[in-house]
Parts: C-alpha cells; structure tokens; sequence
C-alpha cells in the first residue's frame, strides 16, 4: 500500500517503492478517488526525490489536476508545490525528513 512503500523509500529501497506505487496507482477503483489521487501524489513525489524528473512532473500535474476535479484546492496546490519543486536538487539525503523511529 501507499504508506507501506513510502516508509519502504524512507529506508532507501527506491526502486522497490517506485513499484509498489505504481502497482497501486495502476489499480483503477482499488481506492476511493480522494486516496487514488494522494497515492499519485506519493508516486510523484518518490519520483522526484529519486531525479526522475520527466515522470514526477507528469504524475504530479495529473495529481493536480484530479485534486482540482474533485474541488479539493488545498490538496491540488500540495500537487503543484510537490511539482515546482521538482526541479530543484536537495542536499543531502532527500529522505531524511520522514527519519526512522
């Protein structure tokens, strides 16, 4: 699930992150619209911060988009922060902020 894979990125295994998401992403009606498109989000974000820059700005425009859909602005400027953001480089471990407890 969406959290399972970003606690999964948290500990550096991104690739197998990348695909637990897109597993859920490609799950059509597998989750209630508002959780699909925090899942999208997610993906877009683990897209970014592992530099594919080309995938997390696509899937981070399409949260967006579905965000403003399902008039829920708050969430869709998540999306949009998430995506401007996209193409700056982090310093140091970009995972850092989730920590392990």
């Amino acid at each position: 699930n969406r959290c399972e894979a970003l606690l999964t990125a948290a500990r550096g295994d991104v690739d197998n992150a990348l695909s637990e998401l897109v597993k859920v992403v490609d799950q059509p009606g597998s989750e209630c619209p508002f959780e699909a498109t925090r899942s999208r989000l997610a993906l877009g974000q683990v897209y970014r911060r592992a530099g594919y820059k080309g995938m997390a700005s696509e899937v981070l425009n399409a949260a967006a988009d579905a965000f403003e859909e399902l008039d829920i602005p708050r969430w869709a400027e998540r999306a949009r922060s998430s995506h401007s953001s996209a193409g700056r480089r982090t310093r140091g471990n970009p995972w850092s902020r989730y920590g392990r407890r």
